[in-house]
């Protein structure tokens, strides 16, 4: 049986967001939500899922992408882990090059595996170190100390 993807990218989709956010309401409501086939088949979605598709929407009616990490999966492969992080296969194999993350060898075979709990913890650093740098900037924009947003924002404001 082939290995399932241990992450997997849903991608945000800006013509269905407006949809998406109309169905918060209802998943933020208490009472029980049903899901109906196209045959006329339903089910009372359990609690967990209703939590799961709220915090789904809400990242997805902001506009972001969402992966959706099998927990159980210790190792990554380098697209999975790739995806997890955000950034590009060659920028993660990169990085296991320059030992900033680990990778092992499939027994017999020149596939490579990653710790999931090792990249988990490289994204959630990285993604502190942002969160940072963008607080530092903004702060910095406000004293006036930057009175130009950098060329990416500019562009992206202009859109």
């Amino acid at each position: 049986m082939p290995r399932l993807p241990a992450v997997s990218r849903i991608e945000a989709e800006p013509a269905v967001n407006a949809e998406i956010v109309g169905m918060l309401a209802l998943l933020e409501s208490d009472s029980r939500v049903r899901l109906v086939s196209d045959d006329g088949s339903e089910r009372v979605l359990p609690p967990q899922m209703k939590v799961i598709l709220r915090r789904a929407g809400e990242i997805m009616g902001q506009g972001h992408d969402v992966d959706v990490l099998d927990a159980s999966s210790e190792t990554l492969t380098p697209n999975e882990a790739a995806d997890l992080i955000g950034i590009s296969r060659p920028t993660l194999l990169k990085l296991i090059d320059e030992g900033v993350l680990t990778a092992t060898n499939v027994p017999g075979s020149s596939h490579r595996r990653l710790d999931r709990l090792e990249v988990e913890a490289f994204r959630d650093s990285r993604l502190e170190m942002q969160s940072g740098l963008n607080a530092a900037a903004a702060e910095a924009r406000a004293t006036g100390l930057f009175t130009r947003l950098p060329r990416k924002a500019r562009a992206r404001n202009a859109r």
